[in-house]
């Protein structure tokens, strides 16, 4: 399931995100959206790792997006919270 939010988070953003976290329970939620951050990051790592194993041009970008989360943890940890109700 985390791995579909992750999905979610990443192709359709946080609104839609939010809307389909709507029912769930305070406690319940903030553990959920502290994986779904979780699995967004490792999902960020192995697109980095297999695209460089791979040797395509992705990497650079893939290398941005974890320095971009990197430089900007806190704050896209509290929108997402914040998406979700959760402040």
């Amino acid at each position: 399931m985390v791995s579909l939010l992750v999905f979610i988070y990443e192709d359709y953003g946080l609104d839609f995100l939010s809307r389909l976290l709507n029912g769930y329970h305070r406690q319940e939620l903030i553990s959920l959206l502290h994986r779904v951050y979780q699995h967004y990051l490792i999902a960020t790592i192995d697109w980095a790792v297999g695209s460089l194993l791979r040797s395509d041009d992705e990497f650079a970008e893939a290398i941005a997006q974890l320095h971009l989360i990197e430089v900007q943890e806190e704050q896209q940890r509290q929108v997402l919270f914040s998406a979700c109700g959760i402040a």
